[in-house]
């Protein structure tokens, strides 16, 4: 845990939920500053600057599992480090009958961990 802070970070943009929450999970550990080398507003860049080397990243699982099991990228767990989000499912209620939509959200509870 004493490299994180000497690594140089690629991170999603302060006001996004997800920085929010990792920067609390860090502070929580007694992390408070990263070395930033850039934020980004999407997940995707950030991902696709990680696959040209140079930068590290805390990232969703479900957002590299793809990378990961492709060998373009390397998960390094950190021992004490657990980030949690809580994701929600909005829809509007003109379409609750959609066959996609109710194909989709049930992907997501096959695949992803819930509680």
């Amino acid at each position: 845990m004493a490299e994180i802070p000497e690594l140089t970070y690629v991170l999603r943009e302060r006001e996004s939920s997800m920085r929010i929450t990792l920067d609390r999970t860090l502070a929580d550990i007694g992390i408070s500053e990263l070395p930033v080398a850039m934020e980004v507003g999407s997940t995707d860049t950030i991902v696709e600057m990680l696959e040209r080397g140079r930068h590290v990243s805390f990232l969703p699982r479900f957002a590299v599992r793809g990378a990961i099991d492709a060998g373009e990228l390397h998960l390094i767990r950190i021992e004490g480090l657990r980030i949690m989000r809580t994701l929600w499912i909005a829809r509007t209620r003109a379409n609750l009958d959609n066959p996609v939509a109710e194909a989709f959200i049930g992907l997501l509870r096959e695949r992803l961990p819930i509680g």
